[in-house]
C-alpha cells in the first residue's frame, strides 16, 4: 500500500475539500483524485461520499482514519527518535584509560567537560585498556582517543604529554624506609621489592632505572597494576616503586620520594594520524590541548604520608 496516498488520504479527510487539501499537499488536484481512486481500487471499497458540494467520510472511511492517523504518529516518534540517537552519536567521543588514571584524570576529565559545558557537554563513551591495546584500536579506528602511557613506539598515531607523575617508594606502616623524608634505589634494594610484571607498562621504565643506576632489586614478587602492588604491600610481601597517585592516600601505606630515580610516568592523550576527525572528536582534542597543553610534573605531596592522615 502507498504510504503516500495514506497521507493523502488522512489531509482530505480533515480538510473534506479537494482543492485546499491539494493545496495544503503540494500537488494537483487531479493528482489527488487519482491517488484517493488507486487507494479506494486496493481496498474495495469507497472511503468517502460526495454530496453536492460536501464531502465526508464513508463507513469504511471513518473505520480507516484513527489506523491511519497512529500509523504517521508512530512513523513521527520513529524518525524523532532516530535523530535523537544520531545527534547523539554525533556528540558521542570513543576515549579508554588505563588502570592509573580511573580515581584522579578521569574523574577530573569528565567534571570538568560538565562544568565548562553543561548540558551541551560531549558524551564520552569510556572504557579502560591496556597502552598496547589502545594502540591497537586507535589504529583500527574503534577508539577515538586513549589515555595511556607515552611510548617511543607510537606508529601511526599523534600523541601529547598530560601529565608525568614521579614515582615514590610505598611500605608498610612501620617499614624502616617508611619515615625517611627520602630514600635511594640502593636502599630500596636491600629489601624485598615487588615489581610491576612484565606485560604492564611500567616495568620497562623501572627496570631502566635499576639499570641505569647499575643496581638488581631484592625480587620478592609481581603484580600487574597499582592496586595489586598495594594489596601484598599491605600484606608485608615487600615494598614497591609506584606512581604517586592521589589513590595512595586512601590505604595506611608510607610514601617516600625516590632521590635517584629520574624515570617518571608519563600518561599521555593518543590519536590516529591523518584522517578526518568528526566535530565532536575535533572538541574532544581542542578541550584537551586546552587544559593539558603544558606538561606540569605532579609533585610529591607529604600530606599523603601515612603518618599526617
Amino acid at each position: 500500500m502507498n504510504l503516500n496516498y495514506l497521507r493523502y488520504f488522512q489531509v482530505l479527510a480533515e480538510m473534506r475539500h479537494y482543492t485546499r487539501a491539494a493545496k495544503s499537499l503540494h500537488i494537483t488536484q487531479p493528482a489527488l483524485s487519482n491517488a484517493i481512486h488507486s487507494l479506494e481500487t486496493e481496498l474495495g471499497v469507497p472511503l468517502f461520499v460526495r454530496d453536492g458540494r460536501f464531502l465526508s467520510l464513508s463507513l469504511y472511511g471513518q473505520l480507516l482514519l484513527p489506523h491511519v492517523t497512529r500509523i504517521f504518529a508512530e512513523l513521527e516518534q520513529g524518525v524523532s527518535s532516530i535523530e535523537k540517537c544520531r545527534l547523539q552519536e554525533s556528540r558521542t567521543v570513543r576515549v579508554s584509560y588505563i588502570d592509573l588514571l580511573e580515581t584522579c584524570l578521569i574523574p577530573e576529565l569528565t567534571q570538568s567537560l560538565t562544568r565548562e559545558e553543561g548540558a551541551h557537554s560531549l558524551k564520552l563513551e569510556l572504557c579502560h585498556a591496556t597502552t598496547g591495546a589502545a594502540k591497537e584500536r586507535l589504529r583500527q579506528g574503534t577508539l577515538d582517543f586513549a589515555f595511556c602511557l607515552g611510548e617511543e613506539e607510537m606508529d601511526g598515531l599523534e600523541w601529547m604529554p598530560v601529565q608525568r607523575i614521579p614515582f615514590v617508594l610505598i611500605t608498610p606502616e612501620g617499614h624502616p624506609l617508611g619515615q625517611r623524608e627520602a630514600v635511594s634505589l640502593e636502599e630500596i634494594a636491600a629489601y624485598p621489592f615487588l615489581s610491576y610484571s612484565a606485560e604492564s607498562g611500567m616495568h620497562l621504565r623501572l627496570e631502566r632505572g635499576w639499570k641505569n643506576q647499575g643496581i638488581s632489586p631484592t625480587r620478592a614478587g609481581e603484580g600487574y597494576n597499582e592496586m595489586d602492588l598495594i594489596g601484598m604491600v599491605l600484606h608485608g610481601k615487600g615494598i614497591s616503586l609506584l606512581p604517586n597517585i592521589s589513590l595512595l592516600a586512601l590505604f595506611p601505606v608510607c610514601v617516600v620520594p625516590v632521590q635517584d630515580l629520574p624515570e617518571a610516568c608519563t600518561v599521555c592523550l593518543a590519536w590516529k594520524s591523518g584522517g578526518k576527525r568528526g566535530e565532536a572528536a575535533e572538541h574532544f582534542l581542542t578541550f584537551c590541548r586546552k587544559h593539558y597543553g603544558s606538561v606540569t610534573e605532579q609533585a610529591f605531596s607529604p600530606l599523603i604520608k601515612s603518618e599526617e592522615r
